[in-house]
């Protein structure tokens, strides 16, 4: 099975992600990669700029990754493969140094669910990640726990595009890896009852392996509607392909992230469009 990475800045959304990854891990008999990301900081005074030695900076950091992975050993009863990395540089940069470097299943990062989610997942950093990473990512509320593993798996798509770009295979390869049922909704913004179906009949064929099942959701508000269906329907995850930055907003927008994220606790897992 191929690694899951999980980047840390050790705060208490982080080390939530690092619980739910480490979870996901042993479920999937995965090794887990704990990454973490410094930079060097500058303080100014008076007089001159004084830097932190980046000697001193890298020992903090391994010594911060050691105390962590010891901590996830024992709540994984040292069941669980671990290795750590601290990097310096840019977090998207390092972020995808790594994944070049260990092809992973998935990488896990943590959002808070609150106000501060717009500076963590939109903030310039993590939407750098999402934006330029070429691997899946799940971004996972603080304070969801993976309990008894993710079973039911929804798919955020327009029933009217066609799939062009629309990475099937991998999407049927992670709801395979997780044994998971696959729920692929649409949210009809626009009252138009033509789009029950998906247009384009290569999407059905290639998850017909999945046994995916198709909603047709009518609701004003994307993020609300999706979120509807979600609690009702008790999803696991939800995967997006945000084709465009301006789709992803508008699936992200304040009100959708209350909905997706304060409210259900949905972790989403962003799939780039091939």
């Amino acid at each position: 099975m191929k690694p899951i990475i999980v980047p840390t800045d050790f705060s208490a959304a982080a080390l939530s992600a690092v619980n739910y990854a480490a979870d996901m891990a042993l479920a999937l008999d995965a090794p887990l990669i704990i990454v973490h990301v410094y930079q060097i900081p500058i303080a100014v005074t008076e007089t001159a700029n004084v830097m932190i030695p980046v000697e001193e900076l890298e020992a903090t950091a391994e010594e911060h990754l050691a105390a962590l992975k010891k901590d996830v050993r024992h709540i994984t009863s040292n069941k669980l493969q671990i290795e750590t990395e601290a990097r310096l540089g840019d977090v998207a940069e390092e972020l995808e140094s790594c994944c070049l470097k260990h092809d992973p299943f998935l990488v896990i990062m943590g959002t808070t669910g609150h106000s501060a989610f717009e500076r963590t997942v939109f903030g310039s950093t993590t939407l750098s990640v999402i934006k330029n990473s070429t691997y899946p990512l799940l971004a996972v509320p603080k304070g969801t726990e993976y309990g008894t593993g993710i079973s039911r798996i929804g798919l955020a798509w327009d029933f009217t595009k066609t799939s062009s770009g629309l990475p099937l295979a991998l999407i049927q390869s992670i709801v395979t890896a997780f044994r998971a049922s696959l729920d692929v909704i649409h949210v009809d913004t626009a009252n138009d009852h033509n789009t029950a179906q998906p247009t384009d009949p290569n999407v059905e064929q290639v998850l017909a392996s999945v046994s995916a099942r198709y909603h047709h959701v009518q609701h004003h508000d994307l993020g609300e509607g999706i979120n509807a269906f979600a609690e009702k329907n008790n999803l696991d995850i939800l995967i997006t392909i945000p084709r465009k930055h301006s789709f992803f907003e508008s699936l992200f927008n304040r009100s959708s992230t209350n909905e997706l994220i304060q409210e259900s606790h949905l972790p989403v897992l962003c799939i780039h469009a091939e």
